[in-house]
């Protein structure tokens, strides 16, 4: 019996370690952060990329410093909610309620905001919107004008989102 050659060994072994790489990126998110932020309605710096959390009444929870990197949120209730520092990329806010929440310093880039509800009310101070552009200090409304920082929002015309 022939033994296998080196490109052959190599070959399985980039096979099970990209399996392996895989299997860990389709659950990246703790399930202890999960359940803690359902039950007590606060999880900060908690991993909660990739969690499916819609449909859920997260009214006043907070998950400031936290990461939701590609987190489903959608439909869910997050009047009153706390995104500080929180990383929001590629999420889904579909159909999601939003009011009265804080999204100061948050990340939203990429994210999918289709058909959410917000008031006048919601916050996105320095937040990076959408697009990845940065949000001045203005309440109800991501304004921007391409700078991330407030500070270098002075004497710049704004444009409204």
């Amino acid at each position: 019996m022939q033994r296998p050659g080196p490109c052959t060994c190599l070959a399985v072994w980039a096979l099970l370690f990209g399996l392996l790489f895989a299997a860990n990126e389709a659950q990246a998110f703790s399930q202890d952060d999960v359940n803690r932020l359902l039950r007590y309605k606060a999880c900060i710096s908690c991993d909660l990329s990739g969690a499916d959390l819609s449909n859920k009444n997260l009214e006043f929870a907070t998950m400031a410093f936290s990461n939701l990197k590609g987190a489903k949120l959608n439909n869910s209730t997050l009047h009153g909610a706390n995104f500080f520092q929180a990383d929001l990329t590629e999420a889904q806010l579909i159909g999601a309620r939003v009011e009265y929440a804080v999204f100061f310093n948050a990340d939203l880039t990429r994210a999918n905001i289709t058909n959410w509800y917000t008031n006048d009310f919601t916050v996105f101070w320095n937040a990076k919107w959408i697009d990845g552009r940065g949000c001045a200090f203005v309440i109800g409304k991501c304004v921007t004008s391409g700078f991330q920082s407030p500070g270098l929002l002075r004497n710049k015309p704004l444009k409204s989102y």
